[in-house]
């Protein structure tokens, strides 16, 4: 991991340590934040991205000078929701602050994701003669 994305791992796990049901994990190789077991927040590329499931919220944060959409492949096919925040919020805490805790508010007022069961390894046949 990047001493950047530490950095930014940090930051949000900073403010997030005040919200109700804030759990942490490591995804697709990055840092993932939930809120009621409904991730809000990443950390990418250097980058904290937040998750904005409401079209008017997602509209306003998208709408921020140096904010970007998320786009994990680099292929123009981007992520819905998802805000890239604009860079220079890494080092103004006011700023991230309320934008951070509205993601943590509206990950808190979907349904939780129920948790995935862990399929069963079908086992495999004995060899003979061994």
């Amino acid at each position: 991991m990047s001493t950047l994305n530490a950095h930014l791992k940090e930051l949000v796990a900073e403010l997030s340590a005040e919200l109700p049901e804030v759990t942490g994990k490591r995804m697709f190789g990055c840092d993932a934040f939930f809120a009621n077991l409904n991730i809000y927040s990443i950390i990418w590329d250097g980058r904290i991205l937040l998750r904005f499931p409401v079209e008017a919220r997602f509209k306003a944060a998208e709408a921020l000078t140096g904010s970007g959409r998320f786009d994990p492949m680099g292929t123009g096919k981007t992520m819905r929701g998802w805000v890239a925040m604009p860079e220079e919020m890494s080092d103004d805490v006011d700023a991230l602050q309320p934008w951070l805790e509205e993601a943590h508010r509206l990950a808190m007022s979907q349904p939780p994701k129920k948790k995935a069961k862990k399929k069963a390894r079908p086992s495999l046949p004995r060899g003979r003669g061994r």
